[in-house]
């Protein structure tokens, strides 16, 4: 049970991997807020106080401001030349793997390791539970 759980939560964790990494990389403007953190990390620690107080630290703040407007889609009141309201700071990125790919590596394992298919799907249920109960005893 230890060695097919194992192998299955390993395949499951590469793809919860890929799957971050895939969704992070899709994402609009990735390369433009990358770009941005990059510069700012290029000012000596030593110099990020001035930094701070200066007309180019306004310069990069703007430059956020208007990338979180842009991701958000927050509308731009050209009256005022500004955005409506605060850009929202925080964006959610699943994890999760794509349909199917329980079932892809249920039947990975079972091949690698002789089985039948069933076989492997109840011993990872069962590696699953034994850990859940592990994660409980510890907690008490």
């Amino acid at each position: 049970m230890l060695t097919i759980g194992q192998a299955c939560e390993v395949k499951w964790r590469q793809a919860t991997d890929q799957a971050l990494d895939s969704r992070l990389a899709s994402l609009p403007y990735a390369d433009e807020i990358q770009a941005l953190w990059k510069g700012m990390d290029t000012i000596p620690v030593s110099q990020r106080k001035a930094w701070l107080e200066s007309d180019a630290y306004e310069d990069y703040s703007a430059d956020i401001e208007a990338f979180l407007h842009a991701r958000a889609g927050t509308p731009f009141d050209e009256e005022l030349a500004k955005y409506e309201g605060k850009a929202p700071r925080v964006v959610t990125v699943s994890k999760k793997p794509p349909k199917g790919t329980r079932r892809r590596i249920i039947g990975e394992v079972a091949a690698q390791y002789g089985l039948a298919e069933s076989a492997v799907d109840n011993l990872w249920q069962a590696y699953r539970r034994l850990e859940r109960e592990l994660r409980e005893s510890d907690k008490t």
